[in-house]
């Protein structure tokens, strides 16, 4: 690369090859103004790949340049991919499943798009009551999820008012569990 910026950027990934390094090279590059910088934040994420790096945050970064590329149907299977790949609770990071919802949202192939309460629901029932944290926001985006779909479909709101219901109870115990 002509480039010296990203020459070094290469250089130290390469020295250092930990989703840490890719993250703090992407950031940098994305920092910056030049024109070149997205081929070469491009080409890093295509090598974290290979190298089978991976981080919830490179994740993340993937999918929004996907989303910047006119991808969003690749961009919702890169963070289905590893939203249901981790099983664990220490590799279930919430951010992936709240963006994943927030891309269904905004699709318009309901067909092939899960709703985001789909996603939503999936998340919570995947992260340990024990974060409340988490459960607290998965719990939020989830209510409006579901309002959202109440007002766009009427067939179906009582099932959904259901849903707000026992979502409402939960979150009244984990705020109560908060204090």
């Amino acid at each position: 690369n002509n480039n010296p910026v990203v020459a070094v950027l290469e250089q130290a990934v390469e020295a250092c090859p930990t989703a840490e390094m890719y993250l703090a090279s992407i950031q940098f590059l994305q920092s910056s103004q030049d024109k070149e910088y997205p081929l070469a934040i491009h080409k890093l994420l295509i090598q974290a790949k290979d190298k089978e790096i991976s981080s919830p945050s490179l994740t993340i970064l993937e999918a929004d340049m996907l989303v910047q590329e006119g991808k969003l149907e690749a961009a919702m299977d890169t963070l289905e991919q590893a939203c249901l790949q981790n099983k664990d609770d220490e590799t279930n990071d919430v951010r992936l499943w709240l963006q994943w919802a927030r891309l269904c949202d905004l699709s318009n192939d309901t067909n092939t798009t899960a709703p985001p309460s789909h996603v939503l629901t999936m998340a919570l029932e995947r992260t340990p009551l024990t974060n409340g944290k988490e459960q607290m926001m998965i719990s939020l985006q989830l209510f409006g999820a579901l309002l959202k779909e109440a007002t766009r479909r009427t067939n179906s709101s009582n099932n959904i008012m259901l849903q707000l219901e026992k979502l409402m109870e939960r979150m009244l115990l984990l705020s109560a569990g908060a204090n």
